[in-house]
């Protein structure tokens, strides 16, 4: 369909077509069974819309959404993080602690000569070729 005859159509749809463009739709129509096509395509699609009903969302929809949202936000940013701010020095200190002593544990019972962060943290060291053959 050319620029034309969608104009033609559309102005058709729309019901502004002048009596001179009208009597050229009808000829265009019936001498054009391509184009004749289109308009019943476009009358039934016409008719679909609007039979569809209006869409949009009831009254008091977005305030009702809002007040979900903003009540989530406050548990969140409120509640959870108080929970974290009491529960992380019940958790962190003990943790600290336990750490300290498995370092300690681990110094105690390095070898002689073991460098300081083997013996801290009883793994022992690793030459980069090494790993680096063992992933090859």
């Amino acid at each position: 369909m050319n620029k034309k005859h969608r104009v033609l159509l559309e102005r058709y749809l729309d019901g502004s077509l002048t009596p001179t463009e009208l009597e050229t739709f009808k000829a265009l129509r019936s001498h054009d069974p391509t184009f004749d096509a289109s308009v019943v395509d476009a009358e039934a699609l016409g008719r679909v819309v609007e039979g569809s009903g209006p869409l949009g969302f009831q009254p008091g929809f977005e305030a009702r959404v809002m007040a979900q949202i903003n009540a989530r936000a406050a548990f969140v940013s409120d509640d959870a993080m108080m929970l974290l701010w009491r529960m992380f020095p019940r958790v962190a200190v003990p943790a600290s602690a336990l750490t300290v002593l498995i370092m300690l544990n681990n110094y105690l019972g390095a070898p002689a000569g073991a460098s300081i962060l083997d013996a801290l943290f009883g793994l022992p060291a690793r030459n980069i070729v090494a790993v680096l053959g063992a992933l090859t």
